[in-house]
């Protein structure tokens, strides 16, 4: 396990989005680490009054909202410089002491950042590629594949969740390791209690998770529409980052409250997730694999429903093609009827269930840094970084 290093983790998401890789990567590692958590949308002018954010108070992480020095940021080339003079700083500050530093990158839009090797030679960069690369617009969309690309290319190590990315990005590079998913496993052993309690005169049917464009609203609405012998349940938040898709999922998601067989809410904290997902009887991962985000994509609710040990239908998300005997894998709106019908009839087994939480722990975010720790340990040992 890393240990007495300093890792810098530039955020571009904000560091509460429901999707937390980045925020469960800064808790596991500062178990024994320093971590800052860079929060680049939160950077400004130093002249500038700083952005009122409230952050949680954690040991051995700090929060940074970067201060630039050179003015006249519009232009490109200024921007990037005053990044890399942020990072360079931090480098200096709080680097010094430590056996190494890391710069751990998950957004193609720091694909510049491990440039500041030149004037910090003994940092190691990392790409910890978490799902497929994405935008609605066309042109931003090859712009972000394009650094991605970069990125892939210029860090010492890059590191991908799944088979499915591995492969997507071998014509560019070999990934030095397939590595787990990471799952919230201290908040799924020790759950909250929750005030949510949902009707039991109906099944329940139910997904958690981000509402957003990735759901295939269209099979929802058919699907909750055609079956008022059950309830349906989608709990998580409206998270987008453009206001095109907010506006676009805010109008589908009022289309769907409309039908008397579904509800909709969310947790004001997460650790209650256990005891929502505990409630129903059949899980949902109803994601439109039209997109390929969605196609690409590894679902950490995935493991959230393993641990609960309950039956999973999801849509043909490729990399959950590996676990046929432990989901429901369907395409059709046909299929999903007669499958949610076939799992509410015959109760899923034991030893299916203990598969699931087995699964569950072995994703656990403990085991993913152990696999990535292991990997540069070695690669210090044998006197290489770039694999």
């Amino acid at each position: 396990m890393l240990k007495n290093s300093l890792i810098i983790i530039p955020f571009q998401l904000p560091w509460n989005w429901s999707a937390d890789y980045q925020w469960q990567t800064c808790l596991e590692l500062a178990k024994n680490n320093l971590v800052i958590a860079y929060i680049q949308p939160d950077a400004r002018f130093w002249l500038k009054p700083k952005p009122k954010q409230q952050f949680p108070h954690r040991r051995n992480i700090l929060f940074y909202q970067p201060r630039y020095l050179i003015p006249v940021r519009r232009l490109a080339g200024i921007e990037k410089l005053n990044q890399l003079l942020n990072i360079w700083y931090l480098l200096l500050r709080d680097g010094l002491t430590k056996k190494q530093a890391i710069l751990w990158l998950f957004d193609p839009g720091f694909w510049f950042y491990p440039k500041v090797k030149w004037a910090f030679p003994k940092l190691i960069a990392l790409y910890d590629c978490v799902d497929y690369v994405w935008h609605r617009q066309p042109k931003l969309r090859k712009l972000l594949q394009t650094q991605e690309k970069k990125l892939i290319k210029q860090v010492d190590f890059f590191f991908v969740n799944s088979a499915v990315l591995a492969k997507h990005h071998s014509t560019t590079r070999r990934p030095t390791a397939v590595v787990p998913q990471g799952f919230r496993l201290t908040d799924f052993a020790k759950p909250k209690t929750t005030k949510a309690k949902f009707p039991k005169d109906k099944p329940l049917i139910g997904y958690v998770g981000a509402i957003d464009h990735r759901l295939d609203f269209a099979l929802l609405y058919r699907l909750i529409k055609r079956n008022p012998q059950w309830q349906f349940v989608l709990w998580g938040p409206v998270q987008e980052m453009s206001l095109e898709n907010k506006l676009e999922t805010t109008r589908q998601l009022h289309t769907l409250k409309k039908l008397p067989n579904v509800i909709v809410g969310q947790s004001t904290d997460r650790r209650e997730i256990p005891n929502i997902i505990k409630q129903f009887d059949v899980c949902l991962i109803p994601y439109d694999t039209k997109q390929l985000l969605v196609k690409y994509s590894y679902p950490m609710k995935l493991f959230e429903y393993f641990y609960c040990k309950k039956p999973v239908i999801t849509a043909p998300i490729l990399e959950l093609k590996r676990f046929s005997n432990l989901v429901k894998i369907e395409p059709s709106l046909k299929s999903w009827q007669t499958t949610i019908t076939s799992l509410l009839t015959r109760r899923q087994s034991s030893q299916v269930g203990q598969w699931q939480r087995k699964l569950s722990l072995a994703n656990g975010w403990k085991n993913k840094i152990i696999n990535i720790s292991k990997v540069i340990q070695n690669s210090e040992q044998k006197g290489a970084r770039k694999w």
